[in-house]
């Protein structure tokens, strides 16, 4: 488990997923997304407020692979900063990165296939950090690990 800090932590976030282009594709693969597409259509996801995130938290299950990648750090940064408003975003990202259902597996690689090896990196700094304060999350960030490293 690492030792990092939250505002490392959330330095490297910007400084790694800072660069991104926004998604070329579809954000969603559904128009009933609970309008997913329509909110973040657009936005740059430095400019999302931890409000906003948390009222669209259910868009790490609609996003499509590229879209997941480029709005990911949004949503860690979101429970890093405040982890009481941003409430259950922390424990999602988590289970978007644990072992899939079967139905969510294709997702799950094709998502995990986009991200470059630094953005792996943070992404399970983050998840040791959610163990390291939480404790309740060791055997999906295991599972993680083995899939990411």
């Amino acid at each position: 488990m690492t030792n990092m800090s939250r505002e490392q932590l959330i330095k490297d976030i910007e400084a790694v997923f800072g660069p991104l282009a926004y998604p070329s594709g579809p954000l969603t693969d559904s128009c009933y997304d609970e309008g997913i597409a329509a909110f973040f259509s657009g936005k740059r996801w430095q400019e999302l407020t931890i409000i906003e995130l948390r009222r669209y938290s259910a868009a790490l299950s609609f996003l499509q692979p590229e879209a997941f990648r480029y709005f990911l750090p949004a949503f860690m940064r979101a429970e890093l900063i405040d982890p009481a408003s941003a409430d259950v975003i922390g424990q999602s990202i988590v289970y978007k990165f644990a072992e899939p259902e079967a139905f969510w597996a294709a997702t799950y690689e094709q998502r995990l296939a986009l991200f470059s090896a630094a953005e792996k990196r943070v992404i399970l700094e983050f998840l040791d950090y959610m163990q390291t304060t939480y404790g309740q999350f060791e055997d999906d960030v295991i599972y993680a690990a083995s899939r990411l490293l």
